[in-house]
């Protein structure tokens, strides 16, 4: 089904040139060869949890360990990491540091997930949130391997894809 998928995404959705030549010159500088990039919810993903912080410790833990083997199987150099949520990128750092690499995006301090925009926020924001987004789904796409969330993100760099070269981390969770 998904290369059914694929070939319609493909055929009708077309990026505009900044956000190719962006993604583009952020892989050929940064990423490259022997990568895996990994894509991690937290934020919103997590509201329903957020009183059970053993929730959210074992699920880190298990996003390590799985990390760890698929990088160690792989043999990958570098981790392209894309989230939203300023644990998850602080779990990421100490677990994987020599082999992070990531872009430069502001995270929110509080729980909210970059996407859902304030109404106060401005225009500009919102537009530099959403191209951030849509660099990050492209540069998921290419690398060698792909360790994902659910999200609508994560079914974005598949769709991108040229292989079946990704997996969920979360697929064992059920979220409402």
């Amino acid at each position: 089904k998904i290369k059914k998928l694929r070939k319609i995404f493909k055929k009708y959705i077309k990026f505009k040139p900044t956000i190719l030549e962006e993604s583009d010159n952020f892989y050929k500088k940064n990423i490259k060869n022997n990568s895996m990039s990994v894509h991690l919810r937290g934020t919103d993903k997590f509201l329903e949890h957020a009183k059970n912080v053993d929730f959210i410790l074992n699920f880190q833990s298990q996003v390590v360990k799985k990390i760890k083997k698929f990088k160690k199987n792989k043999k990958i150099s570098k981790i392209f990491l894309a989230t939203d949520d300023q644990d998850m990128k602080k779990m990421m750092q100490k677990n994987f540091r020599n082999f992070l690499i990531g872009k430069n995006i502001s995270l929110k301090k509080n729980k909210d997930a970059l996407h859902f925009g304030s109404i106060f926020e401005s225009e500009k924001i919102k537009i530099k949130n959403c191209k951030d987004a849509l660099v990050d789904a492209i540069l998921i796409s290419r690398c060698d391997q792909s360790l994902v969330c659910q999200s609508n993100l994560s079914i974005l760099s598949i769709l991108m894809r040229n292989d079946e070269k990704y997996d969920f981390l979360d697929s064992d969770i059920k979220y409402s």
